[in-house]
């Protein structure tokens, strides 16, 4: 009587490992492009959000403006969703004109992509 060997060959567990490298870093790659996204998104919606307080807050003010500052702009409970934007810059940007009948507010989120809201549009 005649032993049978069960079991893999080295040959076919370093293919399975390799496939499974493979599919791994295809993955990781598609995981992080919806982590952008999603990130945009967010930031996207913060922005717009923000537009609506502002034009809001310029109504409710006696001489219809904006306000000066952004520390102003903890009177309107404007809150930014941390988790989305980048860290490791100055990554919000608020400025008026003299007049304070214009603004802009610039922010960067975590995707590396930059974005502007001006008193007219985005």
């Amino acid at each position: 009587m005649s032993k049978k060997a069960y079991g893999f060959t080295i040959v076919e567990l370093l293919i399975v490992i390799v496939v499974i490298g493979i599919l791994a870093a295809i993955t990781i790659v598609a995981y992080t492009g919806i982590q952008n996204r999603a990130h945009d998104t967010t930031v996207k919606s913060d922005l717009s959000s923000l537009a609506r307080k502002l034009e809001l807050y310029r109504v409710d003010d006696p001489a219809n403006l904006y306000p000066q500052t952004l520390a102003d702009l903890n009177s309107i409970n404007f809150k930014l969703t941390k988790r989305s934007y980048d860290t490791n810059l100055n990554n919000v940007y608020y400025i008026t004109s003299t007049s304070d009948s214009i603004y802009a507010f610039g922010v960067h989120s975590k995707s590396g992509n930059g974005f502007a809201l001006t008193s007219n549009g985005v």
